[in-house]
């Protein structure tokens, strides 16, 4: 259930429980889904609220750890997590739409879309820019071969919690009908969009606790 080589260096039975806790949230997402209001799958509603404090809170745990460092190749790993995550809750609030009036209400609630936003058009390229910066910080402080290679030859990665995050974005993708295949649910349509942010809301919650498990390696090489 958990990482088995690097337990005993980031958490041991911590870790075995908040992977149990986000695999229980995974496998009880459908039924829970048909229980909860219905707002709570809206646009600005109670989940999407939760994932946007959860991104932000991802940024400013990576900033910090950033600021911690003393070398330079660690301090790009972290920025560029940092700018990751802003990426990632920029999107999750529509890039400042969601901070609007709704264009208006349908079945799902109310209807939030970037579209009407000015500068909408040139976000993707300030999004590339930003990440770009990142990498070019880690290649040029040689964080590639000092920090990502250390990393996996301690087998460090939380490869466990990485699968949570790519099932909970499929199983998001499967509610919210962009594949072909469609949940085993007869709820359709009410509880659909609540499945989704709730997928998506463990899918967050497995990444910020990669992020955490990471850092509380990192943390042991200042001490070695």
């Amino acid at each position: 259930m958990t990482d088995a080589p690097s337990r005993a260096r980031v958490g041991g039975s911590g870790t075995t429980f908040w992977n149990i806790v986000v695999l229980l949230g995974l496998l009880t997402t459908l039924p829970v889904s048909a229980v909860l209001p219905a707002n709570w799958g809206w646009e600005n509603g109670p989940l999407e609220n939760a994932q946007a404090l959860m991104l932000f809170a991802g940024a400013v745990t990576a900033m910090w750890a950033a600021v911690r460092q003393t070398e330079a190749s660690t301090r790009a790993l972290w920025w560029t997590a940092a700018l990751v995550w802003l990426v990632m809750a920029g999107r999750e609030l529509a890039w400042g739409a969601a901070f609007l009036a709704p264009r208006g209400f349908d079945d799902h609630g109310p209807i939030v879309s970037s579209s009407v936003l000015w500068y909408r058009p040139a976000v993707p390229w300030i999004c590339a820019a930003l990440l770009l910066i990142g990498l070019t910080a880690m290649w040029r402080s040689s964080a590639w071969s000092r920090v990502v290679a250390r990393l996996h030859r301690e087998r460090a990665w939380p490869w466990f919690r990485w699968l949570l995050l790519v099932v909970a974005m499929l199983m998001s993708a499967v509610a919210e009908e962009h594949t072909k295949q469609h949940l085993p649910f007869p709820y359709v349509p009410a509880s659909t969009p609540i499945a989704e942010e709730l997928f998506e809301t463990w899918g967050y919650l497995a990444l910020w606790l990669a992020q955490w498990q990471v850092m509380a390696h990192m943390r042991r090489w200042r001490t070695h």
